[in-house]
């Protein structure tokens, strides 16, 4: 039988976590390789029972996007990168009884969900010189469009004991996020008359590539309908906090 000082010693992990990032959008409308970015965060972990946990995350995530690795849209040449600062609270649904720290029976496939505040600030480079997009209003905004965002993290993991107070676990996570301007694209071209010559610029980079204009041919400049995904994909490792109380000298 397990004293109640190893089962409070149980309950609390603290851990850390660095993989990959990438997104899905308007400059990237699959997952691919060339737009893989770093990633890092830190988390603080209760285990409530063998089937839950739950867990609070601040993840930083670089994601990228351009229209020169897409054939069908390289005309319009915009690109954006974006530093993602995410903080997220989250529930671990263990595919099977997890017997934190006992050995034999320490590892399990796990789902996870949960709800995350995302800050952001979509930025490109020109002549040298990074701008923020937000501010530029690259698509007519009456005001700049929020820079913290709602997300929906979902996504899958294994984790296994290889002590007893620590935990490896690889994990990929998918982000739905509530906005379409993660990449500074989501509508259709504006009036480019009377703005800053750098704002109209932004707005359409085909300029740079094309006698033509892009936007003096057509209106559509991004499309609205679906919202901008990002998804993290990393190795977690966590340490087991034991109570003062436990240690014996």
């Amino acid at each position: 039988m397990l004293s109640p000082c190893f089962l409070l010693a149980q309950k609390y992990e603290l851990g850390i976590c660095a993989g990959s990032a990438n997104y899905i959008g308007d400059l990237s409308p699959r997952l691919s390789l060339v737009n893989t970015r770093e990633a890092f965060g830190y988390f603080a972990k209760k285990n409530i029972s063998k089937y839950w946990a739950f867990r609070l995350n601040y993840n930083y995530a670089r994601i990228v996007g351009a229209d020169s690795n897409l054939k069908f849209n390289q005309i319009r040449n915009l690109s954006f990168s974006n530093n993602l600062n995410e903080f997220a609270g989250l529930f671990e649904f263990n595919y099977k009884p997890y017997a934190v720290g006992s050995l034999p029976n320490s590892s399990t496939f796990y789902v996870v969900f949960g709800l995350a505040l995302t800050v952001h600030n979509p930025r490109a480079s020109y002549q040298g010189i990074t701008y923020n997009l937000s501010e530029l209003k690259t698509e007519g905004q009456s005001k700049s469009y929020s820079k913290i965002i709602v997300a929906l993290p979902m996504g899958i993991g294994y984790k296994w004991d290889i002590t007893k107070t620590l935990i490896l676990s690889a994990e990929m996570g998918f982000r739905w996020t509530f906005s379409d301007y993660l990449d500074d694209v989501s509508g259709n071209y504006p009036d480019l008359n009377g703005k800053l010559p750098i704002a109209s610029h932004m707005s359409d980079r085909s300029v740079e590539i094309n006698d033509v204009p892009l936007s003096t041919i057509t209106k559509q400049r991004g499309d609205a309908n679906p919202y901008d995904w990002y998804v993290i994909t990393g190795i977690h490792l966590a340490y087991r906090l034991r109570p003062s109380s436990c240690y014996h000298f």
